[in-house]
């Protein structure tokens, strides 16, 4: 593991490749946009709020006006009336009045006049068209009707993952969307359950009474039973039998982590955070480690990291296998957004840790 530790008191930092961005207020209420290895003042006025993702960060500024940090230089989007709904890993989506709009790739495309109800995952937005009365997907900036309802409500039921799109339709055909194609793996049914994550969905097939998982275009059935539940990530699903065993799918292979139920559970990208007997542990990349012998109060997990802060109230990080102690300093604040670490000490100084 290496971390990049940048101080944001000086006004050029050391410079590394594609760094992730990054963003904080100081002491003082300036805002800083940390973008390659440097710390960029952007305004002198308090934002009202920002959000990041991979490579633009979404801002309101003093005067509630939505601006965009992206490429290295700040513009506006659209008018004073524009609202910030939604930020995802590549996409956001933006509402001014009625209008639905998603930005992608430095662009903002208008989805709906008359949007009914809408999801947004990482590439895809689905939404109800109320103007034309038909349930739409956008996808890699091309927008696809999916459903007609003009005699009744097409879809039934739905769920979006990152690069993946399920829903069950009025005539109970359940149908699968992944990079560009529609499969069918259930000709009818009743609603189906289901999760999905990037390239992976689980669901139960109530014709064959089996749970399945569809993975990269394929389908395969893993267990003749109903789990009592069951959460996808990035290329990986964990789910716990009724009888409690819990287990996880990864990389083509089904893998018993515990014989009983855990204590929680969480699925984010291709994490799982999960608690055993009061131990703190997770699984990646197909190998499960113990964090720490308690459950930590404060922790968050996001990309590739997990990080808490222990019992002496130190920062650690957990990454690729490996943990460390982030400081030993007290610390006012701290955040993490995918793999970026960002945490204020108590003398105010503001700082950057990238797990790389």
């Amino acid at each position: 593991m290496i971390f990049f530790l940048i101080l944001f008191l000086l006004p050029v930092f050391s410079s590394c490749q594609s760094q992730p961005l990054a963003a904080y207020s100081d002491y003082r209420n300036y805002f800083y946009i940390w973008d390659n290895g440097t710390a960029r003042q952007v305004e002198y006025l308090p934002v009202k709020e920002f959000k990041i993702n991979y490579n633009t960060v979404f801002y309101y500024d003093n005067t509630g006006i939505l601006k965009v940090y992206r490429n290295g230089t700040v513009s506006k989007v659209g008018t004073r009336n524009n609202q910030l709904l939604a930020v995802t890993d590549n996409l956001a989506v933006i509402g001014s009045g009625s209008i639905l709009s998603v930005f992608d790739n430095g662009k903002l495309s208008e989805l709906s006049i008359n949007p009914g109800r809408w999801s947004v995952s990482d590439s895809i937005v689905v939404f109800m068209d109320n103007l034309t009365g038909y349930f739409k997907m956008y996808y890699n900036g091309k927008i696809t009707e999916l459903e007609d309802a003009l005699l009744e409500n097409p879809v039934t039921g739905y769920t979006v993952g990152k690069n993946i799109f399920a829903y069950h339709n009025r005539f109970k055909e359940y149908k699968i969307f992944y990079r560009d194609s529609f499969y069918s793996p259930v000709t009818w049914g009743d609603m189906i359950r289901c999760s999905a994550g990037r390239n992976i969905l689980g669901f139960w097939d109530n014709n064959d009474l089996t749970f399945k998982i569809f993975y990269k275009g394929e389908i395969f059935p893993v267990e003749n039973e109903q789990p009592a539940a069951f959460s996808a990530g990035d290329d990986i699903l964990a789910y716990i039998l009724k009888g409690g065993n819990f287990r996880i799918y990864y990389d083509g292979k089904i893998i018993e982590i515990l014989p009983f139920r855990p204590d929680f559970y969480k699925v984010e990208d291709g994490l799982v955070v999960f608690g055993e007997k009061s131990q703190f542990k997770c699984f990646s990349k197909g190998k499960s480690y113990t964090l720490e012998n308690f459950i930590p109060s404060t922790y968050k997990y996001d990309g590739n990291s997990v990080v808490w802060l222990d019992q002496s109230g130190y920062l650690k990080s957990f990454y690729n296998g490996a943990i460390e102690t982030i400081t030993i300093e007290k610390i006012k604040t701290w955040d993490l957004i995918r793999d970026v670490i960002m945490y204020t000490t108590l003398s105010n100084e503001n700082h950057v840790v990238v797990n790389k």
